[in-house]
């Protein structure tokens, strides 16, 4: 479990783009959406196309019409990357949007010792991130070939690996010191993922070398 420093902090969750969240808020809507939780937790992007909002590139305008317009949620809670600034700007107002989250977390997996105790301290921007990896490894649209500014723990501009197109994306960083990352791989084409994880494969790569090296 993860256990925010004060009650008055509300449980904080980034989100990254992909054909996975799209099911995923499909399955919310129509699985859970009464769940008195949605309405306890601030929404975060962490990586967002350069498009209008009634666009179907517009990774969070997908959510809102596949979740958050059916779902009775403070729209204060809901946090976009917005389109009306230029990207530089909005990396910049998005970073500086961030909550600052530290606290406790335990992880009944792990067997207690004084070097490495089942509860821990943290101190992020989110208590936890849903990703996606996709099948060559670009997860949150960060290049599996590592850059400068996505190793970086702010927001960057950087270009989509196949479109070409420009495009908000969280560092590196800041997927790091989040507590709890949740990954969901759906399809047949990655399942060479599960492999490389199991069998410690393409460690050089960001994306395995996050699902790897983190914690929980």
């Amino acid at each position: 479990g993860i256990f925010p420093h004060t009650e008055e902090v509300l449980f904080s969750l980034a989100i990254a783009s992909g054909e996975t969240s799209k099911q995923l808020f499909t399955h919310w809507r129509r699985r859970h959406l009464k769940n008195d939780i949605w309405r306890t937790i601030n929404y975060y992007w962490l990586d967002e196309n350069h498009a209008p909002f009634t666009s179907p590139e517009n990774n969070f305008g997908e959510a809102y019409r596949r979740f958050f317009r059916h779902a009775k949620i403070n729209p204060r809670r809901i946090h976009p990357i917005r389109y009306d600034n230029t990207l530089e700007e909005e990396a910049k107002r998005y970073t500086s949007l961030l909550p600052s989250s530290r606290g406790l977390i335990y992880d009944p997996t792990r067997r207690y010792t004084k070097e490495r105790p089942c509860v821990t301290a943290y101190k992020s921007n989110f208590h936890c991130a849903i990703l996606d990896i996709d099948s060559n490894y670009h997860i949150t649209s960060i290049s599996p070939h590592k850059s400068t500014p996505c190793d970086s723990a702010k927001y960057n501009v950087t270009t989509h690996h196949s479109s070409g197109e420009k495009r908000i994306t969280a560092g590196m960083q800041i997927l790091q010191k989040t507590p709890r990352i949740i990954v969901t791989l759906l399809g047949k084409e990655k399942a060479h993922i599960i492999e490389d994880l199991y069998y410690g494969r393409n460690t050089h790569l960001p994306a395995i070398q996050l699902l790897l090296e983190h914690p929980n």
